[in-house]
């Protein structure tokens, strides 16, 4: 029966008007993303996104989208403007309640008012395969996608070839379920080949493509490519104030410092927060009129702690002890965590992001007293001791960055404010009307302790940086990268960064909690699932560069008794052994370490790249593993000075030979 439809539909209809060849030059309009199993249940939110790529805008009354059962047609008049997105779904609500938006259209449930309904037939998109024809108003095919195992024959002729687009999926970490299929670009543009290699998630390249989209990333919102926002952004700087704070050695009192110069709001982004003096900071802050909002991963490894409900508790209500404070009122901190203990009819199975894992704190932004600091670091003391360091400390080997750029800080305080939008509001039927259903606020457990906390005076390892280092004002370029979005792949991104060393004289220094042989599972190889960045690495070395990495040893404490961890295939030490199996059979300057450096882990994630005349220092919390670049949300900074380069690279040096 299906087969009789489609030759319904387009041989005899299509045999009344004059057949278009489609070509990528003459489709004004594309399917940009196909929502098709999601994550709430019965798919009652299954969506089809629009991208107009022609230079001008186009109207979308009369264009019908069609699973070659059932077609929708758009009876209302709405521009879409050049290289921007519009959504139709089954049902609006549900729809935002995912996505954080409303969509454009509605085509099934009239459950939003405002919202113009699709008149015609509904389509029904299959989870293991079916197909997406959108026509234009005279009926001629403007684009079709066949997914998973949908049936060639049921796409016109021309219009597909090969196998469908399937869902990129690595056991235990990247889901089929709530992914959306997308078109992958090249710096704006959209290869339109009618095959699956024009879909981010089946296109095999593992840093332009093999990649997941989900509900909520900033890739779905309407803007994201007539902004800009798909381009790593880039901004000068003629005479910048950079500093860089290094753990344990200073970062603790660098940073208190800066907490304390703040006069109107904190906003802390992290994985946890487990530090009772930079809390009690922040709640000094919050007394003198500072607004102070902190949010977190809801179920970091491990879970949370008693430290970080204690930290949370401390800032909401100013309590230390048993009792709360006289003062109380004066406490208005916030903390927030990324989880799914929404509990109305939207809930969604999970957060937006794997992980919550971007380490930054921006300070006034918008003020002339603002400032980032950008970090590899969690807030916490196994990074930030606060003991005295005259004697010695011990603590993780990590750094942070802090600019007052204000181009910088601006597209930093646009991340925060497109991840925190907490759900503020319900409809009859339990979705949310504003907001994303993942942010909750923090509730203070019955057995938080009044102090659950002992300083350490430490003297394992001697401090070599007592002082952050200031740069000195030169010109600098800045590079602001965000996961899951555009790390990997485009002209600005990590990989770019490392190729600038290759060459002979190049230098490739590289300081990592870890760095995964391979990507992918570990049924994969260096072969079928490379890591791109490692890749980029011995590229550098077989150009002529000294490339030399330095990663953490993984060790466990168990009960006070560091053992070494049980090996894997793609840990530290089978990275290293890699590296140095190939650095033998082709004669390279290509070094691996795996160490401790300050008598603590190497929490690090930190390139650096020297081209022959200018460095680049990239920072911040990406990890050297598929999920930091394509699951977690994350940020780091890159930049280019000489003599950012130089300092970061004589901390390096000190901690290679150490």
């Amino acid at each position: 029966m299906k087969q009789l439809r489609r030759l319904f539909l387009f041989c005899c209809l299509l045999s009344l008007f004059p057949r278009q060849t489609s070509t990528a030059a003459g489709e004004t309009v594309l399917i940009y993303a196909v929502y098709y199993d999601t994550k709430i249940s019965n798919e009652v939110d299954e969506a089809i996104a629009l991208l107009n790529i022609h230079p001008t805008a186009v109207n979308l009354k009369g264009w019908q989208i069609s699973d070659d059962e059932k077609t929708a047609t758009i009876d209302t008049d709405f521009l879409l403007q050049p290289n921007e997105i519009a959504w139709l779904t089954e049902g609006a609500s549900k729809f935002q309640a995912e996505f954080g938006f409303a969509p454009t259209f509605e085509y099934r449930d009239d459950d939003d008012a405002t919202i113009p309904n699709l008149s015609g037939g509904a389509p029904s998109l299959t989870n293991n395969g079916d197909e997406v024809i959108l026509l234009r108003p005279d009926l001629t095919v403007a684009d079709a996608v066949l997914y998973e195992n949908g049936n060639p024959a049921d796409v016109p002729t021309g219009e597909w070839t090969g196998a469908g687009v399937f869902p990129y999926v690595v056991s235990r970490q990247i889901s089929a379920n709530g992914q959306i299929i997308f078109r992958r670009h090249v710096n704006g543009n959209f290869p339109d080949t009618n095959t699956a290699t024009d879909w981010a998630n089946s296109y095999p390249d593992p840093s332009a493509g093999r990649r997941a989209l989900y509900p909520g990333w900033l890739e779905t919102q309407p803007t994201y490519f007539s902004s800009g926002a798909y381009q790593q952004s880039t901004y000068t700087d003629a005479a910048p104030y950079i500093q860089v704070l290094v753990a344990p050695d200073n970062f603790y009192a660098g940073l208190l410092a800066h907490i304390q110069q703040a006069q109107h709001s904190i906003q802390v982004t992290g994985l946890t927060f487990e530090h009772p003096q930079l809390a009690m900071a922040l709640a000094e802050r919050i007394k003198a009129g500072v607004a102070v909002t902190v949010l977190l991963e809801g179920s970091p490894p491990g879970g949370t702690s008693e430290m970080q409900d204690w930290v949370c508790r401390h800032l909401a209500t100013g309590q230390n002890g048993r009792e709360l404070p006289a003062d109380t009122l004066d406490y208005t901190g916030q903390c927030w965590l990324m989880k799914s203990d929404y509990q109305g009819s939207g809930s969604s199975a999970s957060p937006r992001y794997k992980n919550y894992h971007a380490k930054y704190m921006l300070i006034d932004a918008g003020q002339a007293t603002q400032k980032v600091v950008i970090s590899t670091e969690n807030w916490d003391t196994y990074s930030m001791p606060e003991d005295p360091k005259a004697n010695g400390t011990k603590g993780n080997r990590g750094y942070a960055l802090v600019t007052t750029n204000v181009a910088v800080i601006r597209h930093i305080q646009q991340l925060w404010q497109a991840d925190f939008q907490p759900c503020t509001a319900l409809n009859a039927s339990g979705y949310c009307l504003s907001g994303y259903y993942d942010l909750t606020p923090w509730a203070a457990p019955d057995d938080v302790p009044p102090w659950p906390y002992l300083a350490l005076d430490n003297t394992a390892y001697q401090a070599s940086f007592p002082q952050p280092f200031v740069m000195p004002q030169a010109p600098a370029t800045f590079t602001v990268l965000h996961a899951p979005e555009q790390t990997l792949g485009q002209a600005n991104g990590i990989l770019s960064l490392i190729e600038r060393a290759n060459t002979p004289g190049g230098k490739l220094y590289v300081q990592q909690l870890y760095e995964r042989t391979y990507w992918g599972t570990s049924a994969d190889s260096v072969t079928s699932d490379p890591n791109p960045r490692l890749a980029g690495y011995i590229e550098a070395a077989r150009q002529g560069a000294d490339v030399r990495i330095l990663l953490n040893e993984l060790l466990l404490d168990i009960n006070g008794e560091l053992r070494t961890v049980e090996p894997t295939p793609t840990d530290n030490n089978a990275t290293c052994a890699y590296l140095h199996a190939i650095a033998m059979a082709e004669n390279l300057t290509l070094q691996c370490k795996v160490k401790r450096v300050t008598a603590d882990d190497i929490h690090a994630k930190v390139i650096l790249s020297w081209d022959g005349a200018m460095g680049y220092v990239h920072l911040g919390s990406i990890n050297g593993s598929e999920a930091s670049h394509k699951l977690n949300r994350e940020l780091a900074i890159q930049v280019s000075a000489v003599d950012l380069y130089k300092y970061m690279e004589t901390v390096f040096l000190t901690d290679w030979a150490h």
